[in-house]
């Protein structure tokens, strides 16, 4: 009986581990609504743009209109009649704490003399950050606190992108689309300045259109972002699967998880495995292991035993 106790309490042990073993691999599980401090789907034909995650709504500044873009609607701004969105009190869509900023954008073609003088601000909020596209060198400059984070080799002329501006902890980074961040050190900001969309403060405009924006304040993960990519919406960010932080990405299927998009584009709303998905298989595969341990030792313990005897 000694040596049956021994085995049923190597059992339980093993079978602990695991499990906790398990469970600290499928990681917390986040949704894309952890953390949402704004978000903005850009469908209003003209006038103020609505906040349908919080209570930014966004003044609408020198008529901007309305162009269709990937999710119904798109704000459409003409640079040469100052068309621009802002919001004056937004203290909680601060760059002095980590967060992400994520945007569809396209810019119109451009002018010769965008492409010999000019650079245009998508968005700005003072010193705690800034997104401004340069057409002469086709760089994208993300500067906070004077700080600069340049990605440069992909014009953005006349077709969507899906940028990310972010922060974690020190660092902060422009991503456009799949491509590697561009990350720099900079130090807190004051926060609390004017939010400006398609406007900088030295009055350098975006021309082009803007769809569906959003801010977390946190640093969303790697495969929050790539979730986002093929184009996304408010509506989306709300209904989008929460998944475990460290599963891995997979080829969506087709017809599985998806929003049909204008001009016949479809957007998957979940493009990971999670861990509802593939825990059964691995638990029964740890229960295995676990079995055959324990055989193991028993026969050892029986062979001890025997030696002993």
């Amino acid at each position: 009986m000694t040596y049956w106790r021994f085995v049923f309490f190597v059992l339980v042990l093993v079978c602990a581990l695991a499990l906790a073993t398990l469970r600290t691999q499928a990681g917390p599980v986040l949704a894309l609504t952890d953390n949402l401090v704004s978000c903005w789907e850009m469908d209003e034909e003209s006038g103020t743009r609505a906040d349908s995650a919080g209570n930014y709504d966004l003044t609408d500044n020198n008529t901007v209109g309305a162009v269709l873009g990937v999710n119904a609607y798109a704000a459409d701004f003409t640079a040469s009649d100052f068309e621009y969105l802002s919001i004056y009190d937004a203290e909680n869509l601060s760059g002095s704490f980590d967060f992400t900023l994520a945007m569809l954008v396209k810019a119109s073609p451009y002018s010769d003399y965008d492409l010999f003088y000019s650079s245009r601000t998508i968005v700005d909020k003072g010193d705690d950050y800034a997104l401004i596209f340069y057409p002469p060198t086709n760089s994208w400059v993300a500067t906070a606190n004077s700080t600069n984070a340049i990605y440069s080799g992909e014009s953005p002329e006349n077709q969507w992108q899906t940028v990310f501006l972010y922060r974690d902890t020190t660092s902060f980074c422009i991503q456009v689309g799949a491509n590697t961040p561009v990350c720099e050190t900079v130090a807190g900001v004051a926060g609390g300045t004017p939010f400006y969309l398609a406007k900088g403060d030295a009055d350098l405009y975006w021309d082009g259109q803007i769809d569906t924006v959003a801010f977390w304040s946190r640093s969303i993960t790697g495969d929050e972002k790539t979730s986002l990519l093929s184009g996304f919406s408010c509506w989306s960010i709300a209904n989008t699967t929460p998944t475990p932080t460290s599963t891995a990405a997979v080829t969506p299927t087709p017809g599985v998880g998806v929003v049909a998009l204008p001009g016949g584009e479809q957007m998957y709303l979940d493009q990971t495995i999670t861990w509802g998905d593939v825990g059964v298989y691995v638990l029964l595969l740890s229960v295995l292991g676990v079995v055959i341990l324990a055989a193991l030792v028993f026969i050892a313990l029986r062979y001890l035993g025997r030696d002993r005897g």
